[in-house]
């Protein structure tokens, strides 16, 4: 796991981490992508699998059928009134 390799030169469990600590952290590794910061500790977090695609592949469906029948906020559509 590129994660637990990344790991060994990550700051001590017991030292805590600002938000820009932990960005700098993120940007200089790109191995790690799936964790985030809690109360200033890294959490590991699981990356999103078929299920959570399936489901936002579902949901931006839906969002663009509500979009042909209903255009909201293009241009086009919008009158101005002076």
């Amino acid at each position: 796991m590129a994660f637990m390799k990344a790991a060994a030169d990550l700051p001590s469990p017991s030292r805590r981490l600002s938000a820009d600590e932990f960005w700098e952290l993120c940007e200089n590794r790109p191995q790690i992508r799936h964790c985030e910061l809690v109360a200033g500790r890294i959490v590991d977090m699981t990356p999103a699998g078929g299920e959570h695609g399936a489901i936002e592949i579902n949901l931006a469906f839906a969002i663009k059928t509500f979009l042909k029948q209903k255009p909201l906020g293009r241009r086009d559509r919008v009158r101005h009134t002076p």
